[in-house]
């Protein structure tokens, strides 16, 4: 049976991979406009080298313009030897070289997509038009790029781009100038990997493997402040001492990064050959954190602050007294005041939801719930004292006050108006029993007892 002959005419979704020998003849038939064509011939002057040189083509206003070109060299010595020259600033794209020992026509699945995963990601070509410039004698071959156009990342593709690391980590050593496209090759398998996991949920599943999560939501190619860390770990520590004290010296605070994310998986790992009543007590004190975190969103939303705090200790199920020292900790998980950044988002054993997020938006509430809790432990003080008035400040200003020495030795501060001025200096080095009412944070004469 006669092997059927492409055309040379570009076709949507397809490469159509030619010969130098058939290129003008192709460029003609195609409409390319004068510009175009001589970025291309430009493109060929630079890398004469490579075997195989693949042209991503965009169309726009009924004309093909080129968006970006990928150099593919078939021989080790060809690659080793090829140099970069500078490319005509504005022009087309250049995509990674790569080293390819084979014929294009026995390109494989996962060769096909790393190549055109690889231009869409680095380029603003559009998946659909381009073809390329082989050596003359080779076969003229189509490749269908339609199925891959689409596809998530694959673990073919990220292998390929991993051989060519290393074929780039050999070439940087002996051409220093190449260093900055291995270290961007590293990133983009990086990147490839997270989006992999991603497809995959093996980033979930590593999340429901250990006790807590760490995740900073607004994280932009998975770099973060690892210093997050250190909050959650004063908060844990916080925890213990105060609410499971005789536990707070058997368990130690293990750290992994997820692979490829910007997560950071904390476990609580008890001591080994501990006795099992202390075990069981450590299970229901690590599930009582668990809990504590958990009705941390009580706190960061809108509400009267008594009924949030109200809901926050009966959920964690701790006493107010005990709430406000986790709390102190926990403050220091939001983000510094008119950031935005380093918003905190805590997960445990899922994905679906985080069990509490420390973000700016939850900022205030959480500090006047904070605050509400604070003030209504503080302890009551007396309004009726007696003592020794032994220092008057501003005998003749409006704001006049006198400082009494109590007979429970306290030092305390009194302010007191001008019209009380004369009943002030006739008590003057005496022993009194006054009443007194708060006014901001310092306290006012009100009579004489």
């Amino acid at each position: 049976m006669k092997k059927k002959k492409f055309g040379l005419t570009i076709e949507k979704g397809k490469l159509l991979i030619i010969t130098s020998l058939e290129l003008n003849s192709f460029m003609l038939a195609n409409e390319l406009t004068d510009e175009t064509q001589g970025q291309i011939n430009e493109v060929r002057k630079r890398f004469k080298s490579a075997g195989i040189i693949l042209f991503f083509l965009n169309y726009n206003n009924q004309r093909y313009t080129l968006d970006c070109f990928l150099p593919i060299f078939n021989s080790q010595s060809d690659f080793a030897k090829f140099k970069i020259g500078p490319g005509k600033e504005g022009g087309p794209l250049l995509i990674f070289p790569i080293l390819l020992e084979k014929s294009v026509e026995k390109l494989i699945r996962n060769e096909i997509e790393a190549i055109v995963n690889k231009v869409f990601r680095f380029a603003n070509w559009s998946k659909e038009y381009g073809f390329g410039v082989q050596e003359d004698g080779m076969p003229v071959t189509q490749i269908d790029i339609a199925p891959y156009a689409q596809e998530p990342i694959s673990q073919g593709v990220i292998e390929f781009w991993t051989e060519q690391l290393e074929f780039y980590k050999t070439k940087a050593l002996k051409q220093p100038e190449f260093k900055p496209y291995l270290y961007e090759l590293v990133k983009d398998i990086e990147d490839m990997r997270r989006e992999r996991d991603a497809v995959t949920g093996f980033r979930d599943l590593q999340i429901s493997a250990h006790d807590f999560a760490l995740r900073l939501s607004n994280v932009i190619d998975g770099k973060f402040d690892a210093r997050c860390f250190e909050q959650f770990y004063e908060f844990v520590n916080n925890f213990f001492k105060n609410i499971h004290n005789s536990l707070s010296t058997v368990f130690s605070i293990n750290i992994t990064p997820a692979y490829g994310s910007a997560i950071l998986l904390v476990d609580l790992v008890p001591e080994k050959g501990l006795p099992p009543e202390i075990n069981e007590r450590w299970e229901t004190g690590k599930k009582h954190l668990t809990k504590t975190v958990g009705a941390m969103p009580n706190l960061v939303q809108k509400g009267d602050p008594k009924e949030r705090v109200n809901n926050f200790c009966a959920e964690a199920n701790l006493e107010p007294e005990q709430a406000d020292k986790v709390l102190n900790a926990a403050k220091k998980l939001f983000p510094a005041s008119g950031s935005k950044k380093n918003a905190i988002e805590i997960y445990s054993q899922s994905t679906d939801e985080p069990l509490a997020t420390f973000n700016e938006e939850g900022s205030d509430y959480f500090v006047k719930a904070k605050k509400d809790l604070s003030d209504s432990l503080k302890p009551i003080e007396d309004t009726i004292i007696s003592g020794y008035i032994g220092i008057i400040v501003g005998w003749e200003d409006t704001k006049m006050k006198f400082t009494i020495l109590t007979d429970e030795g306290r030092r305390l501060t009194i302010k007191y108006s001008q019209e009380q001025t004369e009943e002030v200096r006739t008590r003057f080095k005496k022993n009194v029993k006054l009443e007194r009412a708060k006014e901001g944070r310092g306290w006012s004469l009100v009579g004489w007892r």
